[in-house]
């Protein structure tokens, strides 16, 4: 699986610290998000954080598919892409 940019790690990491107070240093793509130990608001308010920022919207059927940060950067890059 290919690295994160570094935006979008800082990006990641910016959202996780904002919503938990944890400063995790940096994400790798195959990371699973579940490994951070945050519940599921704390997840769901990482991912507001991160639409607000983008200016983009995931639906609920695209937030039940993303498992690790790759996967979420991915569809990122494809909103992101759609919004331009």
């Amino acid at each position: 699986m290919s690295a994160l940019s570094q935006e979008l790690n800082v990006l990641f990491v910016d959202a996780i610290r904002q919503v938990s107070g944890k400063n995790i240093g940096n994400v790798a793509a195959e990371q699973r998000i579940a490994e951070l130990g945050l519940d599921s608001v704390s997840v769901m308010e990482m991912v507001g954080t991160i639409e607000e920022k983008l200016g983009v919207q995931l639906s609920d059927d695209e937030l039940t598919k993303i498992n690790t940060f790759g996967d979420l950067a991915a569809l990122l890059g494809k909103l992101t892409t759609k919004a331009a």
